[in-house]
């Protein structure tokens, strides 16, 4: 059964909807081609009971939908406006539709909500905008995505009374034959472009289908899972690889023996992405490396490791052995293989809006 919590925060009216049933735009791919990875695979299982494990039993998928309206406009290269001696059929210009700072805070509101999301999440090929959350940061992402889809239609009403007109007779001046009223529609139009919205769901196969077509489409959706619980795992295997290289670059001295710069958030930085680890994966191997990451920096505190060249050798040392581990059990570099819903797509959409 695929179930559905589904939100959406529009405009200034803070209406929610909310449904349990899967809209039919989200309707899984069953049998991509499996990614070329990773981890020792165990065999695929067949039994509805052997389904309840993959990586997704303790995962809720999390597609967050994001649209403003568009700063941009396309640009004729034979308007009689451009001059350059460039052949034109190399150019591809764009211009802005107006200029705005409240309209600025608005992409700014937007960008933190993304980031976010994207920094408590692991990435998902089902499709274009999907989040892979672990059920321990469910409700904390809910409550953020709340508050930030509360707190749009807000600044999107600044903009519109303080700003809109103003910016449209400003873009007149400015743009001269590159101007357009079509594309300055009444506030109403522009307020219905802003969009929060989000959906949480888990996958499966319905138990009420015949016994046969279950065990046909059930074995499907397991070795869907299967292929993606191991994409996941070397995802999250692969960026705890480079982040971890990455510090034990930065702790050893270079080549000239001279000690390199080091951040405070350098280690920040790989202590919350272990935390996004451990609440991604029920992978022992990878759980025991976070074990062991976590020991080597037990202490490292970022002045110590500045002032104390051999805490900061020390560190470097577990750290590399860290690494080795890692790059050990990841056989091949995973590649991020995006297989579309249908009817679910993460391009631009008109006017700049845009899934997240």
């Amino acid at each position: 059964m695929i179930a559905l919590c589904y939100h959406r925060i529009q405009d200034t009216n803070f209406s929610y909807a909310d449904t349990h049933a899967m809209p039919d735009a989200i309707t899984p791919t069953l049998d991509p081609p499996a990614p070329p990875l990773l981890f020792q695979p165990d065999a695929i299982p067949t039994e509805r009971a052997a389904a309840d494990k993959n990586f997704f039993d303790d995962k809720v998928l999390l597609r967050l939908r994001m649209r403003c309206f568009g700063d941009k406009q396309k640009v004729d290269v034979d308007d009689e406006n451009i001059q350059s001696p460039a052949d034109k059929e190399y150019l591809h210009l764009s211009s802005d539709l107006f200029q705005s700072e409240k309209y600025d805070d608005i992409k700014s509101h937007m960008g933190a909500t993304k980031q976010f999301v994207t920094k408590r999440s692991t990435p998902s090929y089902f499709a274009g905008g999907v989040h892979v959350l672990g059920m321990r940061i469910v409700d904390t992402v809910d409550m953020f995505l709340t508050q930030q889809a509360a707190g749009l239609p807000p600044l999107v009403e600044r903009f519109l009374r303080e700003d809109w007109e103003s910016v449209k007779s400003q873009s007149r001046i400015a743009l001269v034959s590159l101007y357009d009223e079509d594309k300055y529609p009444p506030p109403e139009v522009v307020r219905g472009r802003f969009e929060i919205s989000w959906q949480l769901f888990t996958l499966g196969t319905p138990e009420r289908l015949k016994k046969e077509l279950f065990a046909r489409e059930n074995a499907k959706l397991v070795a869907t899972l299967q292929s993606a619980t191991e994409l996941q795992t070397a995802l999250l295997a692969a960026e705890l690889n480079r982040r971890t290289q990455g510090l034990v670059e930065k702790l050893r001295p270079g080549p000239d023996g001279k000690k390199k710069a080091l951040k405070d958030q350098a280690i920040i930085s790989l202590r919350e992405y272990l935390q996004l680890v451990e609440d991604s994966t029920s992978n022992e191997q990878l759980t025991a490396v976070i074990a062991a990451t976590r020991k080597a920096l037990m202490g490292a505190n970022p002045d110590y490791l500045r002032k104390d060249k051999d805490v900061r050798a020390t560190v470097a040392d577990e750290l590399g052995k860290v690494a080795e581990t890692l790059s050990g059990f990841i056989t091949v570099a995973p590649v991020r293989k995006i297989i579309k819903l249908n009817g679910a797509n993460g391009g631009t959409e008109s006017n700049g809006e845009t899934p997240a």
